[in-house]
């Protein structure tokens, strides 16, 4: 086996340093070399998907090895990130303590003991001396874990909270969060809330939980137990929340069955190519076996980049040989491959002069005939009625 690009190249090495025995690791480590980290479980998790497809076993190794890396390229098992934030490299936590604070007291009974305990290392901004000049302190470290943990419980308000949970989910953070209702009965600073500030609390924590509901990068969980457990086996994967929430299929149900399909078909796309054992470059009459930018085109590569791929400096000795000799379904799989990286890191924007295959982004939702959107407080409010509408009418 031998690869064609910088993704394909570091796969062949690591799979002549793994051997046969551990390909999942022997494509993880290949997604890390490249910059592109993807958790050990999840590979294994594509791998076995892969290999429950029908026709799967007709597939050279290195070909299905080639298939699940541009599946997982295709896939939202590859983190977004941080949000564009950058670490400070004086900070060296995993899990940054958010949430409501004094007079709670889940930090120090709860969450340290647990964390501790699971060797998952934090920062806690909850301090007997807070001033001021934490909060920039704060920033750094929210800046530098990899999950937020985020407790509004029933004892505080915490409205700063919900706006930050809802901020930081936004941005594309890992966020775990726990969040009660307020009750009837509750009473902060010695002042017991009223029946309308209860249901304001209890309203705007609703609005949270149904953003962070559609957030791919955020769980939420009915209690801290929970919460802290799940961060633990987050924390020993190597997960990304992304991808924890697509491994258990809660960003889409039916996510399972739609990557089966996805491979199958690819299976067959490549299968059907492939049945008089090479794929020709070039269109020649009388050929019955598959043709090369027709298969790509199928497998959704834009037949443009291909070309412009195909006339890059590093690849031109193979290509050669495979106007001679035809492209084998191992150099298909390969090149597939190589394209799903170039496209993920936009290499082919640079190759080719193009800013990337714009035949796959999804086209604009219908528009909405509205000019003004009446956002804000609602409940016991009537600024809409009695002012908005009126003067926008």
């Amino acid at each position: 086996m031998s690869g064609m690009g910088e993704f394909t190249r570091k796969l062949a090495v690591c799979c002549a340093s793994y051997g046969c025995t551990d390909r999942a690791r022997a494509l993880s480590d290949a997604f890390e070399q490249t910059r592109l980290p993807v958790a050990l479980i999840q590979v294994q998790h594509i791998l076995e998907l892969l290999k429950q497809c029908a026709g799967s076993d007709t597939l050279p190794e290195w070909g299905q090895l080639c298939l699940a890396a541009a599946e997982i390229l295709t896939s939202s098992f590859l983190s977004k990130g941080k949000g564009g934030v950058v670490k400070d490299p004086n900070f060296n936590c995993e899990v940054f303590l958010g949430g409501s604070c004094n007079p709670t007291t889940w930090r120090k009974d709860v969450a340290i003991p647990t964390l501790e305990k699971a060797c998952v290392t934090y920062y806690n901004p909850q301090r007997d001396d807070w001033s001021p000049e934490l909060v920039a302190i704060e920033e750094k470290a929210k800046q530098a874990t990899d999950i937020l943990l985020f407790v509004l419980d029933n004892q505080t308000r915490a409205v700063a909270s919900m706006i930050e949970v809802a901020y930081l989910a936004g941005i594309g953070r890992d966020v775990v969060s726990v969040i009660l209702d307020v009750n009837n009965s509750t009473t902060i600073a010695g002042e017991k809330l009223s029946p309308r500030e209860v249901d304001d609390l209890n309203r705007g924590r609703a609005f949270v939980k149904s953003i962070l509901e559609v957030s791919s990068n955020s769980i939420i969980q009915s209690d801290l137990p929970t919460a802290l457990n799940t961060i633990a086996q987050l924390r020993k994967t190597k997960e990304s929340v992304s991808a924890y929430n697509t491994r258990l299929g809660k960003n889409k149900s039916s996510y399972r069955d739609s990557v089966t399909t996805s491979l199958a078909n690819k299976i067959h796309i490549i299968g059907k190519a492939c049945r008089k054992g090479t794929v020709s470059i070039e269109k020649a009459s009388g050929y019955k076996g598959g043709h090369l930018q027709d298969t790509l085109r199928q497998l959704n590569i834009d037949t443009t980049l291909l070309s412009r791929y195909l006339l890059s400096h590093e690849i031109q000795d193979r290509v050669l040989l495979w106007k001679q000799n035809g492209v084998s379904t191992d150099d298909l799989c390969s090149l597939y491959c190589e394209l799903m990286f170039c496209s993920h890191h936009d290499n082919l924007a640079t190759l080719a002069g193009t800013s990337g295959d714009q035949s796959l982004c999804p086209p604009p939702g219908p528009t909405m005939l509205y000019d003004v959107f009446l956002g804000g407080s609602c409940g016991h409010t009537s600024w809409r009625t009695e002012i908005a509408t009126p003067l926008l009418g």
